[in-house]
């Protein structure tokens, strides 16, 4: 999957067509995981300062792929959202800020203000 504009979309499709369907589950996993060690890539983010992890969840779900780090949180999943955080055992944070119709590129600019105030 090429990390552009299309990426939250597409993967927001594969999550809500993955309810049953072990095959298109998969493909999310594979995919939005590859999407947030892009990001963190994308962001210079210090390796010990985050991590990327998922959540199976059960049959009925997409599961969740999470990019967590000291000062935001990347959650893709059937409703993907970020947030601001304080630290990795922040699991509640600030206000969820939709990532439909945002784009990858619009979605670094913003965090990379958030990494600029908390330096």
């Amino acid at each position: 999957m090429k990390f552009n504009s299309k990426t939250f979309a597409t993967l927001e499709s594969l999550a809500q067509n993955s309810s049953h369907n072990p095959e298109i589950k998969s493909t999310f996993k594979r995919n939005a995981l590859s999407a947030l060690w892009t990001i963190a890539k994308e962001l210079n983010l210090n390796k010990d300062s985050y991590e990327v992890r998922y959540n199976e969840g059960g049959i009925a779900v997409s599961g969740e792929a999470t990019l967590h780090h000291e000062n935001f949180y990347i959650q893709l999943s059937e409703f993907p959202y970020w947030r601001t955080c304080e630290g990795r055992k922040d699991y509640v944070g600030g206000y969820n800020r939709p990532l439909r119709n945002v784009s990858p590129e619009r979605l670094i600019e913003e965090i990379s203000k958030i990494l600029k105030v908390s330096a």
